[in-house]
């Protein structure tokens, strides 16, 4: 290390690594920037989460297939997160506390959400 390199501790507590605040706020920019560059396909794909039957349970990436099939693929693959957090931000749906592999290729078998509609 340089001497006159900046050095943070990350272990010690009283350094602020992240901006919640700020991050939380990039976040919900990020979430309406999509949505509004996106606005036919998202609406589209939104009118299927809104028909998803009560009691639905399952992933987020259930919900890709038949969204493509409908209405083709997304120009950015940021929609589906963005579909996510507005579905629950809308008390659509909610988690079930679970954590399951996901199925998609392009999920590398990570664990996902698994959420309910309500």
């Amino acid at each position: 290390m340089m001497p006159d390199e900046e050095y943070f501790d990350l272990s010690d507590p009283n350094i602020p690594v992240f901006n919640m605040e700020l991050g939380e706020l990039l976040r919900e920019e990020g979430t309406e920037a999509v949505k509004a560059s996106h606005a036919e396909w998202f609406s589209r794909a939104w009118e299927y989460v809104l028909n998803l039957p009560v009691g639905w349970v399952g992933l987020p990436e259930d919900w890709r297939p038949p969204i493509i099939f409908r209405n083709g693929p997304p120009h950015d693959f940021h929609v589906w997160g963005s579909l996510t957090l507005s579905a629950i931000r809308a008390h659509l749906i909610e988690e079930t506390g679970i954590r399951r592999k996901t199925q998609s290729v392009s999920s590398h078998a990570a664990k996902g959400v698994e959420y309910r509609r309500i």
